[in-house]
């Protein structure tokens, strides 16, 4: 639980971003108004609302899907926050060293469903209220 809880502190933290723990399953939360950082990894991508705020967004793409998401894009994600080991950048195929070690140092991602990924401006374009 206390994974969830510093996930959702962090990415409240400012850009009128907004998460949401669902009662129903302790570990699966929403996040609105993501801002998509960079896309690093064929199935993975850092999201942000601040340049110190970041969550890798790992999707489950459907067989040779194309990512969903462009860099500067605002997004909605529904997933589940899960831990990683060390390995986990290598087995991302993620090769920055930065980022490698960001991801490690975190231990934890969240795990999402193509769905459950949603678009809500394009970049450059503040996401409207209520979308």
């Amino acid at each position: 639980m206390r994974l969830l809880v510093v996930l959702v502190a962090l990415l409240t933290a400012g850009c009128g971003t907004q998460a949401v723990s669902e009662p129903s399953a302790p570990h699966r939360v929403a996040l609105r108004g993501l801002t998509v950082e960079s896309i690093p990894a064929d199935t993975g991508f850092w999201a942000a609302t601040t340049r110190d705020d970041r969550v890798w967004v790992k999707l489950n793409l459907a067989g040779r899907s194309p990512m969903p998401v462009q860099p500067g894009e605002r997004v909605d994600v529904t997933g589940v926050v899960t831990p990683h080991g060390p390995g986990f950048a290598a087995r991302e195929g993620v090769t920055d060293k930065h980022d490698a070690e960001l991801l490690t140092r975190l231990g934890t991602h969240l795990e999402v469903e193509q769905a459950d990924v949603r678009v809500v401006a394009p970049p450059d374009e503040p996401v409207r209220p209520g979308a």
